[in-house]
């Protein structure tokens, strides 16, 4: 798979005509996405936008917060933590939560699968949570089959469905191989493939 450098930026303008700078690999630009390039996903697993070490977290904060996010927590959780710098759903998501969104049980999704986490004093009790969660343990398991297939370790569903189809037009000629070999054979040498009579021919004289 090739993908685009996760610096590469997209210019955009806001409502007020202002510049704004959107990494293309910031999780925010795929929030309730379907259909991403499998490529992508890939590499917005391993490798998705990532702030510097000056970001601004502060800048970021909504009316009435203090705490802000920490960059290291991005250390601490990389396996599954990311931020957005995205107009709109600046915070903490679960990238893998994001790119494998669960199916909606009794509950309802919140932060971290469907908008950005911002309450930051609870961020570690918040995330304990999140991942003991059903919609976490789900999509780590679709995230996991995705990564074995990604990197050969597992075939895809189709390619099983293709191989069985293999296996079994394999075993089918086969089992037709003995049957055109007899038919042949009596061509060959004017034998009847039967008599008369449906039980009688000449494999049936016995």
């Amino acid at each position: 798979c090739v993908v685009e450098s996760a610096s590469d930026t997209i210019n955009t303008k806001n409502n007020r005509g202002h510049i704004i700078l959107t990494y293309e690999k910031d999780i925010g630009n795929y929030l309730n996405v379907e259909n991403i390039d499998e490529c992508l996903k890939h590499e917005l697993l391993r490798n998705p936008w990532v702030p510097n070490t000056t970001y601004d977290f502060k800048s970021d904060l909504k009316s009435g917060r203090t705490r802000a996010f920490r960059y290291q927590w991005l250390h601490e959780n990389g396996s599954w933590l990311t931020y957005s710098a995205l107009e709109g759903v600046k915070g903490a998501f679960c990238r893998i939560c994001v790119l494998f969104k669960p199916s909606i049980h009794r509950d309802v999704q919140g932060g971290f699968i469907i908008k950005p986490f911002t309450k930051y004093k609870d961020f570690h009790a918040s995330s304990k949570i999140h991942l003991s969660s059903n919609w976490h343990t789900e999509s780590m398991s679709r995230a996991k089959d995705f990564m074995d297939i990604m990197n050969c370790k597992k075939i895809s569903v189709i390619e099983q469905v293709n191989s069985g189809l293999h296996k079994e037009i394999e075993t089918n000629r086969l089992k037709l191989k003995p049957i055109i070999s007899t038919i042949l054979f009596c061509e060959t040498h004017d034998l009847p493939l039967r008599g008369k009579k449906s039980d009688s021919g000449v494999f049936m004289i016995f």
